[in-house]
């Protein structure tokens, strides 16, 4: 099982008017939910952002909350970087 951060425009796709982007990304989020985690950082700036663009609305919103129910996010102390490079 992998964690990821999922960037918000990603997101935000999923309650996207255009119908083919929005089932493109809840395909993804399905996958995520069924095989994996996802990180979010403990002072909250990406669930801010999150929050910001509408992370509990929709179809969005109903996999997070899944998402919570099922313990498949996790928490971690330090900043998490935009890359993964070290």
């Amino acid at each position: 099982m992998t964690d990821y951060v999922i960037d918000t425009c990603i997101l935000v796709k999923a309650n996207n008017t255009d119908t083919k982007k929005s089932f493109q990304v809840i395909e993804l989020l399905i996958m995520i939910y069924k095989e994996h985690k996802i990180c979010l950082d403990k002072n909250r700036e990406i669930l801010n952002e999150y929050e910001r663009n509408g992370i509990y609305e929709g179809l969005l919103g109903e996999w997070f909350k899944s998402m919570q129910r099922a313990a498949k996010i996790r928490y971690v102390k330090q900043h998490i970087k935009k890359d993964n490079k070290n």
